[in-house]
């Protein structure tokens, strides 16, 4: 395997993108994605996430209750929709296909660092049937 380096393009769409091309548009994903936030030399990014995307989380996600295996990746589902759809109202110049690489890393990030997730054992009797555990 070969990574991508500043001499080698890749096309998306037609267009044939560099990797400093590729690098600004991250970088404005970044400048609205986060509040006060950092963007280091190392490629490390942080701050505080933009209080529209965690709307955005809250709106969606259920913490109240066990859910099962397919409504967790609706959600998930749902907040990725929402956030590619955010970030391309809230950006310019950036390809579609940047911000859902972007976002292949970032919400899995993002639910990790805010939420566990974990199976759990159904309650009550043995012959009692809850789909949300199985």
């Amino acid at each position: 395997m070969r990574f991508m380096d500043d001499n080698d393009t890749i096309e998306i769409d037609g267009t044939q993108y560099t990797q400093e091309q590729i690098d600004r548009q991250t970088r404005r994903i970044y400048r609205v994605v986060f509040v006060d936030g950092t963007y280091g030399d190392d490629e490390t990014f942080g701050g505080k996430l933009n209080p529209d995307l965690i709307k955005i989380i809250q709106d969606v996600i259920i913490t109240d209750q066990p859910i099962e295996e397919e409504i967790l990746n609706q959600m998930i589902s749902s907040i990725a929709t929402g956030f590619r759809d955010w970030i391309a109202e809230n950006t310019r110049a950036v390809h579609p296909v940047v911000i859902t690489a972007f976002l292949s890393d970032f919400i899995p990030a993002c639910l990790e660092q805010f939420f566990s997730i974990e199976e759990s054992a159904p309650p009550g009797g043995r012959f009692d049937y809850d789909p949300a555990y199985g």
